[in-house]
């Protein structure tokens, strides 16, 4: 015997959704692996011994999901409608991202359009692709509105341990525009100024982490990452972006 946890009403507002009453528009705020051994945090939790260690860092959830290409039951950001959405006319800036979404079905609904950001060939490790943003809109039958999300001074930042700051390492980034964070639907390209900070980390003693292959991070590697972190004084902070 299961419970509903979504209250009193949630039966209810369940049938609704299931009978076409309503269009449902909620999307998911997490990523539905396969299995357990998919996560990247399953090797190291629950612990061995008397401590938790993260040897994931900043590879969880969709993060670790879409860097390392491993597949999912639902991704990040999916959701289901009665309706369709069409995403066109993209126009990108370091400041905002602009386009066009239509619903292109013959129900009214809404869509949670979803902004991701990506560097080739970065400097810096970090995921794939990361959200920056996200707007949700409410779009008749065959209607279509401009759609306009902000891209603020934390899109393209990381903590750098070495300056014990956030800064940003200048060049082209591509941003995303998508219905989840496997379903892009618009990709465009902006340069963004950097601040010129030194590059905290050294690739060949951290590869893991630069590959997105976390799952047997071994110690040594980890102990540099650790070490490199307590040496500058970062604490926790480096593993924010």
């Amino acid at each position: 015997m299961t419970s509903c946890p979504c209250g009193q009403a949630g039966a209810g507002a369940m049938l609704q959704a299931i009978a076409g009453e309503i269009n449902p528009s909620g999307k998911l705020a997490e990523s539905y692996p396969l299995k357990y051994e998919d996560v990247s945090s399953a090797p190291y939790f629950p612990a061995k011994q008397r401590t938790a260690e993260y040897r994931e860092g900043l590879y969880v959830g969709y993060r670790y999901h879409e860097t390392a290409n491993v597949p999912v039951l639902f991704p990040f950001g999916f959701g289901l409608s009665y309706t369709a959405f069409a995403y066109s006319d993209l126009k990108v800036t370091d400041k905002e991202a602009i386009f066009t979404l239509t619903n292109t079905g013959s129900v009214d609904g809404a869509e949670v359009a979803q902004l991701y950001v990506s560097k080739k060939n970065a400097q810096v490790f970090r995921p794939a692709k990361e959200l920056k943003g996200f707007a949700k809109v409410f779009l008749k039958a065959g209607e279509s509105k401009t759609v306009t999300i902000p891209l603020d001074d934390k899109a393209f930042r990381y903590f750098n341990v070495k300056t014990n700051r956030f800064e940003v390492e200048g060049g082209e980034y591509q941003v995303m525009i998508g219905a989840s964070a496997a379903d892009i639907k618009l990709t465009g390209t902006v340069s963004v100024k950097g601040t010129d900070a030194p590059n905290p980390y050294v690739k060949r003693i951290l590869a893991d982490y630069y590959s997105g292959q976390i799952k047997a991070v071994p110690d040594v590697e980890f102990a540099n990452r650790i070490t490199l972190k307590f040496e500058i004084g970062g604490h926790a902070k480096w593993l924010m972006t």
